[in-house]
């Protein structure tokens, strides 16, 4: 596959593609050129509505917030998914794979593992999706987005749904701390709830 070939391949499917992009990933010699391009057209097929933009000094995607990012890293090409639990929901596919703080370490020397990266940006899709809805009437609208996502995944969607939760097991979702607990606990006694209690 040639530079040109992965730039229009990027390009076709999404035209709101950002051009620095394209120099970002000519600069690299190969195998790293070709392992980037690659990157780029996986998660492009994974994500065809995020938009693509280069921050930070890399490549990466919005979907209604950051959705994933990739980089050359020494000779690998990393991919940092955003979401602080990817290492506990894949960690059987990603024991092979080294997994430094908010990324995963492809080496470029090999094929991507395109059904693993489609899984995690589809995956990360779908939760920017989630918390991009508003929120279901009861819930405070000033929470913050990683509270929303935490809620989110945990499938927490009614109050009648947090309210089977206990203080402690909210506590424990990643991103919720103490200072967001009054803001649901009135959510939940303005409807006539309380968070559950173990006695």
């Amino acid at each position: 596959m040639n530079d040109k070939s992965i730039v229009n391949d990027a390009r076709s499917s999404n035209p709101n593609m950002d051009k620095k992009v394209d120099a970002y990933i000519a600069a690299f010699d190969e195998p790293m050129r070709m392992r980037l391009g690659e990157m780029r057209k996986i998660i492009r097929r994974a994500a065809p509505d995020a938009t693509e933009v280069f921050s930070n000094e890399m490549p990466g995607y919005v979907l209604h917030e950051s959705l994933v990012w990739f980089d050359g890293v020494e000779q690998n090409v990393a991919l940092y998914p955003r979401g602080y639990h990817f290492k506990k929901v894949y960690a059987a596919e990603l024991k092979r794979y080294k997994t430094p703080k908010g990324a995963i370490h492809f080496p470029a020397d090999a094929p991507l593992p395109t059904k693993l990266i489609t899984k995690i940006v589809k995956d990360r899709a779908k939760e920017n999706r989630l918390i991009a809805k508003p929120l279901p009437a009861g819930f405070p609208e000033n929470l913050a987005i990683p509270v929303k996502r935490a809620l989110a995944i945990a499938k927490i969607t009614t109050l009648e749904k947090l309210a089977s939760y206990s203080e402690e097991e909210i506590l424990a979702l990643h991103a919720i701390g103490p200072k967001d607990l009054p803001k649901l606990r009135a959510a939940l006694q303005a409807v006539g709830l309380a968070f559950r209690r173990d006695e």
